[in-house]
């Protein structure tokens, strides 16, 4: 819950884009394991090992630095009760 609230924390106050060319071996092998989609954005969370993915052009997931383990679902800032997956998504 603490590591959530500070993901949060942290998107809101920290957010940072990527460069295309950056996180090449992220890029790789989610396109290796998740053909299907198309790898958009990708923004490294400050602080921690976890990156923001755009794909097809509107969903958003989460990953490891090396696509290993995803999650997909909403992110929320605990405190404002800001959905901010649904921030990026638009």
């Amino acid at each position: 819950m603490k590591r959530l609230l500070l993901l949060s924390a942290i998107l809101v106050l920290h957010g940072q884009s990527a460069r295309a060319e950056e996180f090449t071996e992220l890029r790789r092998n989610l396109g290796d394991r998740l053909p299907s989609l198309t790898i958009g954005e990708v923004r490294k969370l400050p602080g921690m090992d976890v990156y923001e993915i755009q794909a097809n052009g509107t969903n958003v997931f989460y990953s490891d630095a090396l696509g290993d383990t995803g999650f997909f679902g909403d992110l929320v800032d605990l405190k404002t009760r800001n959905n901010l997956t649904a921030q990026r998504k638009e």
